[in-house]
């Protein structure tokens, strides 16, 4: 059965009781701000979603004139599907799901809360992705292509990506600060990502939420949640969140785009539970809780390439909450863009009145009766019609009463995440780099050292027929089509670093952060990686620093938080006059103290941390 505005309003009794709800509960404007700001920076930023080369991004928004304004941009250059500008991600389109889910099982109940139907969600879930009208697409809008497998499985399973906090959020606005809160929200991810890792995932996002909702500021929930994770709650992956996040606070002066790209842009387990508190911790939180924030906040993660629009949700869901009413943080304009905008605030007054109203109180948002008409509400309401029309025809006049929710044959992906183009956008499919035969070389001498077929990411590594170019998690210069980026991180390496990766002379970046197999010395032969600029390997499990490293030119960026490194650092880093970040702490068999010449030298770095504290 499908649900209406219509009906949800029943829950409601009348909008006075739903108006008079609002005044008394403090977190009522708080809760509704959170989903609705929450979806609005996915909608806004699906246009430039999983795009993780931030050059290509910056040259989109040059040609387009939107240097500064990358949101909901005209047309859209999502690599992976085609939606119409104004739609959410498919991360909203789960948002989605389970909040249709949820408001059909407290229509159901008078709007009584009688804990999670975690079956009618995933009834509902399995439902949209095996309708008919998405046999042309199910599945393939997804970065890791995995979700119908999850769900398939006899044994449930589960990734541990961000898709958790798109599961949650609706949970977190329902029942954040009431009783069961925490189960409820653990069985809302588990449904489809039923490990420890996604649930300590998802749950760090929540319990922050949570403590914004209930009046924490933003850093003051970040630290609550950390000390919280700190002392267990029973998840063993706790202790590792409550490091992290600690680290973050640490690296709050850091700019965000430079601690993004160095743990991850991606949709990877931990990725978005660091990044996403980093940047909002740099902020100056005043500032931060206006809607000049909120718009800030939207656009710089946007710009940050990859993950950007579930990254977008987890941060601007709590900015929307820390400001408190959801037309104050979110402008208007950005409100009427977005397709479903009434549906998702219809939604958001539900969950905040608990199940028990869908009237409107201060922070009702931009939409109107007179706006709303009568759309499905339902297991497949999605975020976006099937037109692809420039988005300023979205206008209170449009009639919103003939929607089509599931996708039509215009709505295919233009390149299937899997092999050629997986997840790398520096070509098309069109241009056909080729291979520097010394690329080849060194990432065959990577993969092979590293265990590449049981990576998380490995489509085309070695397949000679396809352009390295082409290969998963590499990004490419676009004028010599050397290998410029290996993102890495997080891709269960095991193994060791070869010293067969000195081919690799136009490499910029190596990202091989969260690889805890990952072992072994640096080999010495990455003094010949001329072109280096940047080394991320945070929790890994790398043993030693080879004074080599200190002949690197380019040089800009060395994290070797929480290896296992030996003995000293070599004096030879004191020749590294670019570096302006440098990171050695975490590793107890380092020899302490440092030698005067590198104590001196990290001295004058502008991010660090002592190596022996």
């Amino acid at each position: 059965m499908l649900l209406s505005v219509c009906s949800l309003a029943v829950l409601a009794g009348s909008a006075a009781t739903a108006e008079s709800t609002s005044s008394v509960d403090p977190t009522y404007n708080r809760r509704v701000a959170a989903y609705v700001g929450g979806l609005v920076a996915d909608a806004a930023a699906m246009p430039l979603h999983w795009i993780y080369d931030t050059n290509e991004i910056a040259t989109i928004l040059q040609q387009a004139g939107r240097t500064e304004t990358p949101e909901f941009l005209f047309p859209s250059h999502a690599p992976f599907y085609s939606y119409p500008v104004g739609a959410g991600t498919p991360f909203a389109e789960q948002t989605m799901i389970y909040s249709n889910a949820i408001a059909e099982q407290l229509n159901a109940s008078g709007g009584v809360w009688k804990g999670l139907d975690a079956q009618n969600v995933a009834d509902k879930y399995t439902a949209y992705y095996t309708a008919p009208a998405n046999e042309s697409r199910p599945y393939k809008s997804y970065y890791d292509n995995a979700t119908k497998g999850y769900l398939d499985h006899p044994q449930k399973l589960g990734d541990t990506e961000t898709n958790a906090v798109a599961h949650v959020l609706p949970v977190v606005v329902l029942r954040a600060g009431k009783p069961g809160f925490l189960r409820d929200a653990e069985a809302a991810i588990r449904i489809v990502q039923d490990t420890d890792e996604a649930v300590a995932f998802g749950m760090s996002f929540a319990r922050i939420l949570e403590r914004v909702i209930l009046g924490d500021g933003i850093e003051q929930a970040i630290r609550n949640v950390t000390e919280t994770l700190k002392a267990g709650t029973g998840n063993k992956f706790d202790p590792f969140f409550a490091h992290g996040l600690a680290k973050m606070a640490e690296w709050s002066p850091r700019p965000p785009r430079d601690v993004t790209l160095e743990i991850g842009q991606g949709c990877d387990w931990p990725f978005h539970v660091f990044t996403a508190p980093q940047l909002m911790l740099h902020a100056n939180e005043t500032e931060l809780r206006t809607q000049a924030g909120y718009v800030s906040a939207v656009r710089e993660t946007i710009k940050l390439g990859g993950e950007n629009a579930n990254r977008g949700t987890f941060i601007t869901a709590i900015v929307a909450a820390a400001i408190g009413d959801v037309n104050t943080a979110v402008p208007a304009e950005w409100q009427s863009k977005v397709i479903a905008i009434d549906d998702i605030i219809e939604l958001a007054h539900v969950f905040a009145s608990g199940g028990g109203g869908s009237g409107r109180g201060s922070g009702s948002g931009s939409g109107s009766n007179s706006r709303r008409g009568n759309g499905n509400l339902g297991g497949a309401a999605m975020l976006h019609t099937v037109t692809n029309e420039h988005p300023a025809v979205h206008t209170a006049s449009r009639p919103r009463t003939q929607r089509q929710w599931h996708h039509t044959d215009q709505e295919i992906l233009r390149n299937s995440p899997g092999c050629v183009a997986n997840s790398n956008h520096t070509t098309s499919n069109a241009t056909r780099p080729p291979s520097h035969p010394d690329d080849v070389a060194g990432l065959r001498a990577l993969y092979l050292s590293t265990n590449g077929p049981e990576w998380d990411r490995n489509a085309c590594w070695l397949n000679t027929s396809v352009p390295v170019c082409w290969w998963d998690q590499v990004l490419c210069n676009t004028t010599t089509w050397r290998v410029r980026q290996l993102r890495l991180a997080s891709n269960t390496l095991q193994g060791y670093l070869p010293s067969g990766m000195s081919s690799l002379t136009g490499l910029q970046d190596f990202q091989v952060g969260f690889n805890p197999s990952l072992t072994g010395p640096i080999p010495k032969e990455f003094g010949k990686l001329v072109s280096l600029e940047r080394i991320y390997a945070w929790n890994a499990s790398l043993t030693s620093v080879p004074a080599e490293l200190g002949d690197l030119p380019s040089l800009l960026a060395v994290d070797l938080t929480d290896n296992q490194l030996e003995g000293p650092l070599p004096a030879s880093l004191s020749n590294l006059k670019t570096v302006n970040t440098a990171y050695f702490d975490g590793n107890p068999k380092l020899n302490c103290p440092v030698g005067p010449e590198v104590e001196t030298w990290l001295k004058g770095v502008a991010y660090h941390a002592e190596p022996c504290a």
